[in-house]
């Protein structure tokens, strides 16, 4: 089985990637949202035969940037992606799919353990929550944010969680209010909902998961009655004195 790639980007799509490795063999690797924001510039695409020289520089480019060491994950300049891999064998296919991190596979492989969540649902879930993420979503008992994913309504979403509750490693989450003793508006209901909206739009603006999640407890402690849109203000304001 394929666990590990590296190689250079040659092709983009709304949901995976395509990697030249060292070989000269292209593979193509099903990515979360994160992932796929992540990913560098594609170089050009080698050309045909009868372009000699120029396959022929595109190809011992790819063998030396993919000859790199390097840790998976990174993106570094001329397209060069590394990525944990798990390979899903079916019948009619043979299917990849790519993470940053080994806890984002193992995160994968413990959701499509969960009866009827397949590949591309667990991948969904993974575009929307980091693994920290979804263990605080756990850690605070809140289903509901569970149904921020695509495709994931109500009834789907608290079977989900239950069986989360007992296949995901929850031990040394950061920022979860379960490990903090409790921390207003992160417990489960309406107010633990707009904090999972609020977290989950200010990393749609760009800032980390971890620091969005901190700053939006210390709004809601401060001013617990705040709707969306004036914990997401709050949240901002205290962001930008943080620059």
């Amino acid at each position: 089985m394929i666990a590990y790639i590296q190689g250079i980007l040659l092709e983009k799509t709304d949901n995976s990637c395509l990697l030249l490795t060292a070989g000269g063999v292209g593979y193509e690797i099903f990515l979360s949202a994160h992932t796929l924001a992540g990913l560098p510039q594609r170089i050009q695409r080698p050309q045909p035969d009868g372009q000699g020289a120029n396959a022929a520089g595109q190809a011992n480019q790819g063998a030396s940037l993919a000859g790199q060491a390097g840790q998976a994950g990174q993106a570094e300049q001329g397209g060069l992606v590394r990525l944990y891999v798990h390979t899903q064998v079916r019948e009619d296919a043979l299917e990849l799919f790519g993470f940053e991190t080994w806890d984002e596979r193992e995160t994968f492989q413990t959701l499509i353990s969960i009866n009827r969540v397949g590949a591309r649902t667990a991948m969904a879930v993974l575009g929307v929550y980091r693994p920290d993420g979804l263990r605080r979503l756990v850690l605070d008992e809140d289903v509901n944010g569970l149904t921020l994913v695509p495709g994931i309504g109500k009834k789907t979403a608290q079977q989900i969680f239950l069986e989360l509750k007992f296949k995901l490693k929850l031990d040394g989450v950061p920022g979860s209010s379960a490990a903090a003793g409790g921390t207003p508006g992160v417990s489960a209901g309406g107010p633990g909902r707009l904090a999972r909206d609020a977290v989950a739009g200010l990393a749609n603006l760009g800032y980390a998961e971890d620091e969005a999640a901190f700053v939006v407890k210390e709004v809601l402690a401060a001013e617990p009655d705040l709707d969306l849109g004036g914990i997401l203000r709050s949240a901002l304001k205290r962001l930008a004195k943080r620059v």
